[in-house]
């Protein structure tokens, strides 16, 4: 009887257990396709979409990059671009996956903040032109993170805006001398 009562409770534990690792085998072979075969990457897809919107709470290199992380992190997002010279995020994404909602629902845009929102069919090609300050020179990043590091501690930082402003505008102009000539400028002006 004890046999009975063991074979009826283990036969279908044993057969759940089963049947979730042939669905994790598949599914993990269907993620490994796409990559194999390209279908995962931005391609001629009807469903891509391009969400652009402003994150003016985006303040130095790592927030760029955590809003980056966060968001390439979502399943059916297929890239991320979030420039911290011009607070835009720019995010292509395959609408038969995941909805727009759930990325503007992020908990990560709960702390930089999200303005100006688009979303629009994606035709391919440099719909998305923000630069990304992820592939900044790593000096340029660098002192530009300590840089808003120090400013964002201070009691008056909106009084450094129009610097920064200055430091963004060659950023997105690409002349990185500019940039960092400018954020020496700013860090020594800081240090006094």
């Amino acid at each position: 009887m004890a046999d009975n009562k063991v074979k009826s409770i283990v036969l279908p534990i044993a057969i759940i257990v089963v049947v979730g690792l042939i669905g994790g085998i598949i599914l993990l072979n269907s993620r490994l396709d796409k990559l194999s075969t390209g279908t995962d990457v931005i391609g001629n897809n009807q469903n891509l979409r391009l969400l652009s919107f402003k994150a003016p709470g985006m303040f130095c290199i790592g927030c760029s990059a955590s809003v980056e992380g966060y968001l390439k992190a979502i399943d059916g997002v297929q890239s991320v671009n979030a420039s911290l010279a011009t607070k835009q995020v720019d995010v292509i994404y395959d609408s038969s996956i995941v909805g727009k909602d759930v990325i503007l629902g992020n908990e990560i845009l709960a702390a930089y903040g999200k303005q100006s929102v688009s979303d629009v069919s994606y035709t391919g090609g440099s719909q998305a032109k923000t630069p990304s300050t992820t592939n900044l020179p790593q000096a340029l990043a660098l002192k530009l993170q300590d840089a808003a590091g120090i400013v964002s501690q201070l009691s008056n930082p909106v009084d450094y805006q129009g610097q920064f402003d200055k430091i963004d505008q060659a950023i997105v102009q690409q002349d990185y001398q500019q940039a960092e000539d400018l954020l020496d400028e700013l860090l020594a002006q800081l240090q006094e």
